[in-house]
């Protein structure tokens, strides 16, 4: 079965990478279909692949995401949209939801809440009619899983310490890596 799309929308490269590598490496039912850093752009990739899902920021320069969920949802109903933002305050959630996004993740808590939630997603949108993938992982798999983190360290060696003391502890552990630039 196909796996489910997801696109990312998000005006910060470096998180648009991690973003895509967490997802990559922890969640082998999703498939990130496109990453876009702006609202326009995410509006016209929208149309051209239909993804199950948009990872959408709120705060990006020109078009923010908070004013593409109505057309998106508009134009889209059957893509699920999940707010993502830095700004944790309640009103952020509030105005999230009420443009029409399906569910608020702030990027604080993205390494602990987005998979669980991508799945309630897809739980809820298969009662209704299935997407055309399904997950993979069963509900005893689910289970198991207690808490998956992204690990973001530029030191190998700090990056390796600290992994291996998260997962002693009981952490599924995903390592993002960013390429490192020297300038002479």
């Amino acid at each position: 079965m196909e796996p489910i799309s997801v696109m990312l929308v998000d005006d910060n490269p470096s998180f648009l990478n991690a973003a895509v590598q967490f997802l990559e490496a922890c969640c082998e039912e999703v498939t990130v279909v496109a990453s876009c850093s702006s609202g326009q752009e995410a509006l016209e990739k929208a149309r051209e692949l239909r993804p199950h899902i948009i990872l959408l920021d709120m705060m990006m320069p020109g078009i923010s995401g908070l004013s593409i969920i109505g057309p998106l949802k508009q134009s889209f109903p059957d893509t699920a949209i999940i707010a993502l933002t830095v700004m944790e305050a309640p009103n952020f959630r509030k105005a999230a939801l009420a443009a029409g996004a399906d569910a608020f993740v702030p990027k604080s808590a993205m390494h602990m809440d987005l998979l669980p939630t991508i799945r309630r997603i897809v739980e809820e949108h298969n009662k209704k009619e299935p997407f055309k993938a399904t997950p993979t992982a069963s509900q005893e798999d689910e289970a198991l899983v207690s808490y998956t983190v992204l690990l973001m360290e530029d030191d190998p060696s700090q990056s390796r310490l600290y992994a291996k003391a998260m997962r002693k502890a009981g952490y599924t552990v995903c390592e993002a890596h960013t390429p490192v630039s020297y300038t002479h």
